[in-house]
């Protein structure tokens, strides 16, 4: 209890100080601003008049008198007290065995001692004899008191009294203008200005950046690392400072915001900077002793590619001059006008001009004062990162950071970085900062495939080889590699008897069966190109791709010629390859025509940004560099590999000639295999399946339903999105000996770039790495300018070496723009795959997200812009956007249109009848107008909020008493998995916003509840939740508990529910 009359004075707390006092509020216990300096020095000293010498500053300064209070007040308030003894105590470590290194152990304790702002003296000292007449003079004090200037004021105070007080002339005097005049200034100021200037300088700003953290923690140890500069560039960067008029704080303050920049990949970024806060009309405020000091966001942005470093140190003086007249506005309330609130600032930077070494060189020069060597100071803020600069005669930068947040790997190379582009900056101040690299490309580079390799010479040894075991297998009938290889051979002979000039495009339209098989390998060997095609897509975008890709003739079966334009030439095939089974035993391996590694051998349709897909052209090359000395799978005639990938899929790539170039088994399923868990599992073990390859999204579906299904498995490769952690555990949890690969890769690097097999301290973070490049390829990080980004930075992922495409068809200006080259790295073909990675230190590199709006939908690629195109093109729809969102564990997309009049279920025909199912966002919800951000673009995380609208209200559930059980139940399930909050009973299911792979989920769930098998045909028999309870209750328990397929009997059922999923087409 403070006695009333020891109080000075009483007032409130200056800008700064509220944010600390807020931080000490929330956690008392708290080292953040507990700050320490450690004098080391030589020679006798007086303790006596040491002390005495400190109890004289603490009376010639308020601000070492003053405790802080916030009880039975609505803010908090400070006290100066009249009367104060600061502690000034003594340690003799003289006999220690090793006395600095208990120095820094005592250091550490007192700091962890921490203040009690209510009770505590907020200034203590200690005294250490460490022997040999050797000492150091440990300083801690809270930082709400004391800011960086008036530490220098303070010391030599002190240490001044101490030679007046060993002459015998000490006078004891007081600091002419206390800080309590300034808070009395500062609390007659208003704010209106302030909040205005600040509203609009953080304007747009909606993505908050900071350095790329190892870790999440909400633990602190404090880690520190400090460069010196060398004096040559410190001079440098002085003159540069002097020629472009800046100061030198704006000049570090600007390299600090370019390093952040390339670290982030943004062109905008914000952090914070430490201001002197004594730009202010009050008389004698330069020599003032308190925290004058705050906190202010520094707002950095690079509008345009031709931008200099010089442009960016002016854009930094400029904001200063701005920001002059409200240094003292607290930066809580600079937040509170930010969207971002209080995660505007990750960081914070101090360029101390006050260099404490150096003004301390004066002291001890007098036979009667301290004799101090130097001193060594420790500071920690309430972020787990901060920059502080001491621009001496030594420029020293050093980096205080948080242990378990950051690695100290990770600081070293920010740190490494900085001197770097510090160094650069000085050379050529005018450089544009687009050319200026914080590192230098791995040494790494890719190898060449194999001279003399070919697609057609390996497969040819295959069938001579293999040529009497098993090709493929699909129903249970298996093709022998001969029987394939004349299969192919027909194919050839009737793509021949056409005429068509070697490299001729030729389009192949099938689903999953062995035709497609014989239909690539003959179209090849004829010396054609495939344009594989899926049979899901809506004839619009068929028509489409047959007209890009100016296809000759179509492969297909007479079932999907009705997708087909009618003047399209086509060729029916041989569904069972039952004319080449029966064909003379004596055939010969079939020729291929020659072709050379650069020939085009695939069209490979994928997403396009202008609402039309574009053809990426892959070559023979391509392929081979896929399957060829690769570590990553086993690629031999031992493996019995499950096709699960659309004929569309560039992971088909993988499938085929992974089996068919190394005499392995291909085990060709139906859709239906694929996506019941149960059926799935029969078929790895029916078959002896030992690989597998599956996009993320449905390996999470399976998984939910049982992750035991991959037991019989040795490989499971997953890829196509990023990877869920949780799925991933469960499945090494119920299937420990099987070997997981994480596959990454673009179309235009032909499947797979990068590939990771997890490791079980992977499963420990929230980020499964996409690992490092397979054999004959190369991967690169670059900052926004294509400069080398070292490990840990955030940047785009080029990718190079065999794999990649030779561009898009007919498509000159966006090759151009997609397929490059660096002047760093001659001879090598990149291609920018427009993802977003960060290199860990041991080379594997981290998936982080997408530079632009591309993102994987159920494993395909999608360009929200083309979703956005064809929503708008729907007829009657005035305006739309599309936004992605997690939903369990996988990307959705959800539409947004303006209309009047028009229900979402006829929007979502009018785009089914257009564009690939899998185009057609799961969700489509009706706006009177879409939400702008202050800028005036889509508010999209607005959009995120709203729910799907229904035409009609809802017919969902009312009591338990008056439905059927069975009806709540499933319609509990259906909303949960949607997200919703009810879902009519009578809608189909699809119609409310269910995926075949959502439908999964739905089933998962209700088998569980029900402890009874319920068929997926169900579902598309009995299509809406009131018409399959009312199925499921007649049935009654006549479904038994476990139901054993039996595969004959479930042939005709399998078919039926194949061309049904083919007509939906959610994929």
């Amino acid at each position: 209890m403070t006695d009333r009359k020891n109080i000075q004075a009483v007032t409130g707390l200056a800008a700064m100080q509220k944010s600390m006092f807020f931080s000490y509020a929330l956690d008392a216990e708290t080292e953040a601003y507990v700050e320490q300096f450690d004098f080391t020095g030589s020679g006798p000293v007086d303790v006596q008049r040491l002390r005495d010498a400190l109890d004289a500053t603490g009376r010639h300064y308020g601000v070492l008198r003053t405790t802080f209070s916030f009880k039975n007040t609505d803010s908090p308030y400070q006290i100066v007290l009249k009367n104060r003894e600061l502690p000034l105590d003594t340690l003799d470590l003289s006999r220690d065995p090793d006395p600095e290194a208990a120095v820094e152990a005592f250091k550490t304790g007192d700091r962890a001692r921490g203040f009690d702002l209510s009770a505590d003296p907020l200034f203590r000292a200690t005294l250490v004899d460490v022997g040999g007449d050797r000492w150091h003079l440990v300083l801690t004090f809270h930082h709400i008191i004391l800011d960086g200037w008036s530490l220098g004021p303070l010391f030599r105070t002190w240490f001044g009294y101490y030679e007046e007080l060993g002459r015998g002339e000490f006078v004891q005097r007081h600091e002419a203008h206390s800080y309590d005049e300034y808070i009395g200034w500062y609390e007659r100021q208003g704010d209106a200005s302030a909040r205005e200037y600040w509203s609009r300088a953080l304007e747009g700003y909606e993505r908050a950046v900071g350095l790329p953290r190892s870790r999440e923690s909400e633990d602190y140890t404090t880690g520190q690392q400090s460069w010196l500069l060398t004096a040559e560039v410190r001079e440098r960067l002085a003159a540069v400072a002097r020629d472009l008029r800046v100061t030198e704080s704006t000049l570090f303050l600007a390299a600090w915001g370019l390093l952040l920049q390339k670290f982030t990949y943004a062109d905008d970024v914000v952090f914070g900077s430490v201001v002197s806060g004594r730009g202010v009309d009050v008389p004698g405020v330069e020599d003032m002793v308190g925290l004058f000091a705050n906190t202010q966001p520094i707002r950095l942005t690079a509008p345009a590619k031709d931008t200099s470093f010089a442009d960016l140190c002016a854009q930094v003086q400029d904001a200063s001059v701005l920001t002059g007249p409200f240094e003292g506005f607290p930066l809580y309330d600079v937040q509170s006008v930010s969207s971002l609130k209080n995660r505007l600032l990750d960081h914070v930077v101090a360029f101390e001009n006050y260099p404490m070494s150096e003004q301390l060189q004066t002291f001890g020069a007098d036979e009667d004062g301290l004799h101090i060597d130097g001193v060594d100071v420790f500071e920690r803020t309430n972020y787990d990162l901060h920059v502080v600069v001491n621009p001496g005669t030594s420029y020293r930068v050093s980096l205080t950071y948080n242990a378990e947040v950051y690695d100290q790997e990770a600081i070293t190379t920010v740190g490494t970085a900085l001197v770097r582009l510090l160094e650069a900056v000085a050379r050529d101040p005018r450089r544009c900062i687009r050319d200026i690299a914080v590192a230098d490309f791995p040494a790494e580079r890719s190898t060449p495939i194999p001279d003399g390799v070919s697609l057609g010479g390996l497969f040819q040894a295959a069938v001579q080889k293999h040529a009497g075991e098993v090709a493929l297998v699909h129903h249970d009938r298996e093709y022998t590699y001969r029987h394939v290889d004349r299969w192919a051979g027909d194919v050839r002979d009737a793509l021949a008897q056409l005429d068509l000039e070697p490299g001729a495009t030729v389009a192949v339209l099938l689903d999953r069966r062995p035709a497609l098989v014989a239909a690539i390998l003959g179209t090849l060997s004829n010396g054609n190109s495939v344009v594989p095609m899926d049979i899901k897509d809506a004839a619009p975008r068929i028509a489409g791709i047959l007209e890009d890709s100016g296809a000759a003739v179509v492969l297909t079966v007479a079932e999907f010629t009705h997708l087909l334009p009618e003047d399209m030439a086509r060729v029916l095939l041989d569904e069972g390859g039952n004319q080449a089974e029966n064909a003379d035993t004596a055939h010969e391996v079939t020729e291929w025509h020659p072709a050379q590694a650069d020939d085009r051998a695939a069209l490979m349709y994928t997403s396009g940004s202008t609402g039309l897909p574009k053809g990426c052209r892959i070559t023979h090359r391509n392929i081979l560099r896929l399957v060829l000395d690769q570590d990553y799978a086993t690629f031999d005639d031992r493996q019995v590999f499950l096709l699960t990938s659309s004929p569309a899929f560039d992971a088909l790539t993988l499938e085929l000639w992974g089996t068919m170039l190394f005499g392995g088994t291909l085990v060709i399923p139906d859709e239906i295999d694929i996506l019941d868990g149960d059926r799935m599992r029969q078929v790895v073990q029916r078959h002896g399946v030992t690989t597998m390859w599956l996009t993320a999204p449905l390996f999470n579906q399976l998984c939910d339903q049982d992750p035991a299904i991959f037991a019989g498995l040795g490989h499971l490769m997953v890829g196509g999105s990023a990877l869920s952690v949780r799925h991933v555990v469960k499945v090494h949890q119920a299937c420990p000996s099987l070997r997981i690969t994480n596959g990454y890769g673009p179309t235009e690097n032909t499947t797979f770039s990068t590939t990771h097999e997890i490791q079980a301290e992977d499963l420990q973070g929230s980020n499964i790495p996409i690992g490092r490049p397979i054999a004959h390829a190369s991967a690169y990080v670059v900052d926004t300018g294509l400069q080398p980004l070292p490990a840990g930075a955030v940047g785009e992922l080029l990718v190079g070496g065999e794999g990649v495409a030779d561009g898009y068809h007919d498509r000159p200006e966006l090759t151009a723009e997609r397929f490059i080259t660096l002047p760093d790295l001659p001879g090598e073909r990149l291609y920018r795959t427009g993802d977003l990675v960060r290199r860990r230190p041991d080379g594997a590199f981290l998936y982080i997200g997408r530079r632009d709006d591309q993102v994987k939908i159920n494993g395909f690629r999608v360009e929200i812009g083309e979703v956005e195109k064809a929503l708008s093109a729907v007829p009657g729809v005035e305006d739309a956007a599309v936004v992605a969102v997690d939903h369990q564990g996988s990307l959705v997309l959800h539409g947004y249109y303006v209309a009047s009049g028009i229900s979402p279920d006829c929007v979502r025909g009018g785009m089914a009848a257009t564009v690939a199912g899998y185009l057609v966002p799961s969700t489509l919800t009706r706006l009177e107008s879409l939400p702008l951000t202050r800028n005036g673009k889509v508010d999209r995380s607005a959009l995120a909020e709203f729910r799907p609208e229904t035409v009609t209200p809802p017919v969902a559930p009312s009591s338990s008493s008056g439905l059927p059980s069975t009806e709540e139940l499933l319609h509990d399930i259906v909303a949960d998995v949607l997200s919703l909050p009810t879902v009519d009973v009578h809608r189909n299911f699809f119609d409310v916003g269910l995926t075949s792979l959502s439908l999964l989920a739905v089933n998962n769930r209700l088998r569980k509840a029900l402890e009874r098998e319920v068929p997926l045909t169900d579902y598309f028999e009995h299509t809406s939740i009131s018409a399959l309870a009312s199925h499921l209750d007649s049935a009654g328990s006549s479904t038994p508990a476990v139901a054993e397929i039996d595969v004959e009997a479930e042939q005709e059922s399998t078919v039926m529910i194949g061309k049904l999923m083919g007509a939906f087409a959610d994929e």
